[in-house]
């Protein structure tokens, strides 16, 4: 589907922000200093055998702030009112928001062991080996790359099938299990152009990130907007299929 191309994603993206950057500049504004305060309260060493763990309870309430600039986007996308209550709408959906990211990071965290697990196997099979080769050779270098390339991609994959639930949530305020086969459904037969625009996506933020933070300012608009337009795409391409 050429609609789903990152450059036919960002151009739609880059266009709206073009056209709304007020509000999207607003809301790209709460992310960082939400994700510095969750940033300290997660490296806050309590001590004891549930540390970190623990440390995420005070941070779950900043967690639907967080999810303010797509808020934001898809109000914005879908021309509907996008003000300051935007960023805060989040907490309507407190429960689905949270149990969806638990839900996604369990299953990426099994795909990214089961990747490392499955290539590492492979891997030395393949070179009749019984340990891995040292970090310090080149073909222990290789060899990581090719462990952490597997299961990135698995992690991806994931990320495809599942990342569209936060979307329907946004949207439609589903639940979780709702928001989940939605996810599952809608991206059916996109999920390699999906993990495409997920590369594309980790660029962006790590180019912001390098612009002194400042370029987050863009970066973030730019990732939520990306997102509401594939978003949007695929519910498109799935009524137009249900009407054929």
């Amino acid at each position: 589907m050429n609609g789903l191309a990152p450059w036919a994603v960002l151009g739609e993206a880059w266009l709206a922000l073009s056209l709304c950057w007020k509000r999207l500049l607003l809301g790209s504004l709460v992310l960082p200093p939400v994700g510095l305060v969750a940033f300290v309260l997660l490296m806050f060493d309590a001590g004891g055998p549930l540390w970190p763990w623990i440390n995420l309870i005070p941070a779950l309430p900043l967690m639907p702030l967080a999810f303010g600039p797509l808020f934001v986007a898809w109000r914005v996308l879908a021309g509907r009112p996008s003000g300051g209550e935007a960023l805060v709408e989040g907490y309507q959906c407190f429960g689905a928001l949270i149990a969806t990211t638990a839900t996604v990071g369990a299953a990426t965290f099994i795909a990214f062991v089961a990747g490392a697990c499955i290539s590492s196997r492979l891997a030395l099979a393949l070179l009749g080996l019984r340990q891995p080769p040292s970090a310090g050779t080149p073909l222990g270098g290789a060899y990581s790359v090719a462990v952490l390339g597997v299961s990135g991609a698995a992690v991806a994959l994931v990320l495809s099938c599942l990342g569209m639930a936060y979307m329907d949530i946004i949207d439609r305020h589903s639940g979780t299990v709702e928001a989940l086969t939605t996810s599952w459904r809608v991206t059916r037969g996109h999920r390699f152009a999906l993990s495409a625009n997920g590369l594309v996506l980790g660029a962006l933020f790590v180019v912001g990130t390098v612009a002194c933070g400042v370029g987050l300012l863009v970066t973030i608009p730019m990732a939520a907007l990306s997102l509401a337009v594939i978003y949007r795409r695929l519910l498109d391409e799935g009524v137009a299929q249900d009407t054929t």
